[in-house]
């Protein structure tokens, strides 16, 4: 939501996504969401100086969330599932997060790491 000017805020939130609102829309598609905490420059092979990034996904078909899983690994991403659907909730804050990030230090070439010992 862009009503108030930058940053944007989520149109949907709390108890609610955009995602959990497609997959109500469509009750019959299989959505998946990912990609949005990163900008289009770095969707297909991300290569960043300080090692790979963590692609986040979520959705409530496990085929078609596999089907998602292979696309990121052969984009160049590390996966990591969320759950269901509902967890569209925490992506799309990370959005959020990602473009105040890009407001705040004037650098959009960024992507999130899971960093595991």
């Amino acid at each position: 939501d862009f009503s108030k000017g930058m940053p944007p805020s989520l149109a949907v939130s709390g108890n609610d996504s955009g995602g959990e609102t497609v997959q109500r829309w469509l009750p019959k598609s299989l959505v998946v969401k990912a990609f949005n905490s990163v900008g289009n420059e770095h969707m297909y092979k991300p290569l960043f100086a300080n090692g790979l990034p963590t692609m986040f996904y979520c959705g409530n078909d496990a085929g078609a969330k596999e089907v998602v899983k292979s696309i990121l690994f052969s984009f160049g991403w590390q996966p990591i599932d969320i759950g269901d659907i509902a967890g569209s909730r925490e992506l799309e804050a990370l959005c959020i997060l990602w473009v105040k990030i890009g407001i705040s230090t004037g650098n959009w070439q960024n992507a999130f790491a899971v960093l595991s010992k």
